[in-house]
């Protein structure tokens, strides 16, 4: 059964955690799982996420990020992902993208205030020019800046050069979208085991080795 895990890594304590998307449990580097959220993780963003989108995780009139607006589970995400300074996913391509329900993750936690802000009105320029804060390729400004490396490691029911060709979408999105939300010098570490059902008992065990 394939799981969706999150993990992120602090150095400054070494604490590593993984969220798993589909069973909705938080573990640390014990290993010890925290029992699921009560209601569970939904699949899909809420009447009030989506009505609310840029103004849900804005930051309280003290300036702090209590996120009392998200739903318990995802607040936590939403810490997490400004806690640690690396990421790792481990995910199936599924139709050459990522699962629905990573992608609800990212619909639910990379929000304003969290992952990204709009730019001022009268700073249009890009990468940091001009005055003002300093935008992304994508022209949004980039919030999540403490995450420095970022891992995918990924199944493909397709040999590669099909992936390719269709544009490999998961890849894509997290490299060109997300990416340039984290710090400017975030390296980006793909592994992917493409054609996975043609593969040996060999193959598979070199892979994960590498991993």
């Amino acid at each position: 059964q394939f799981e969706l895990r999150l993990t992120s890594a602090c150095d400054c304590c070494g604490q590593v955690r993984s969220l798993s998307l589909y069973a909705n449990t938080l573990s640390a580097s014990s290993a010890k799982l925290l029992p699921p959220s009560n209601p569970p993780m939904t699949k899909a963003l809420t009447n009030q996420e989506r009505s609310k989108y840029y103004e849900i995780a804005r930051p309280d009139v003290d300036g702090k990020h209590r996120y009392s607006g998200l739903d318990p589970e995802i607040a936590n995400a939403v810490r997490l992902l400004r806690w640690c300074d690396a990421l790792v996913f481990v995910y199936p391509t599924w139709w050459f993208n990522v699962p629905g329900a990573l992608k609800s993750f990212f619909d639910r936690t990379f929000l304003p205030h969290v992952a990204f802000s709009l730019p001022p009105e009268n700073n249009l320029q890009l990468d940091g020019g001009g005055e003002g804060p300093s935008t992304t390729s994508t022209g949004l400004v980039p919030l999540l800046t403490n995450i420095k490396k970022i891992g995918v490691v990924t199944t493909y029911g397709a040999p590669k050069p099909v992936a390719l060709l269709a544009g490999d979408n998961g890849r894509q999105m997290i490299s060109r979208a997300f990416r340039p939300l984290f710090n400017n010098e975030c390296p980006m570490v793909w592994m992917g085991l493409y054609n996975i059902h043609g593969t040996t008992l060999q193959e598979r065990q070199s892979f994960l080795s590498n991993v």
